[in-house]
């Protein structure tokens, strides 16, 4: 080999090794780049899943809250209740009571209608 074909060849081994250094970095850059976006989707995965997991919180405590103004609804109703079955025992006493009387009373006045 010459020196103009040694020469040659080094200058088209330099201009190859520039160029694959050149695709090299780009195919760092990229890399990067991919590391970057996953790294993002990730980070994005997590937050949906933390809100997710929020959301599904939320929806607990709607249903919790929900079943707790629906038993204070029934434990009003039960009192009401009570209360009307307290009124009507208090009516059946004194009803019976007021029976018991003149049932009292008119034993009262055939005894006396018998003896008289």
């Amino acid at each position: 080999m010459t020196k103009a074909e040694i020469a040659d060849r080094i200058s088209s081994l330099k201009f190859k090794l520039a160029s694959e250094t050149s695709k090299a970095a780009l195919q760092r850059d990229r890399i990067q780049q991919l590391q970057n976006e996953l790294i993002r989707k990730n980070d994005s995965e997590e937050e949906l899943v933390k809100l997710q997991k929020v959301q599904q919180q939320q929806e607990d405590l709607q249903h919790q809250q929900s079943r707790l103004a629906k038993m204070a609804i029934l434990e009003a109703t039960v009192k009401q209740q009570e209360k009307v079955i307290q009124k009507m025992e208090n009516g059946l006493d004194s009803k019976l009571k007021w029976k018991n009387k003149q049932s009292g009373e008119k034993r009262l006045v055939e005894k006396k209608q018998r003896s008289g």
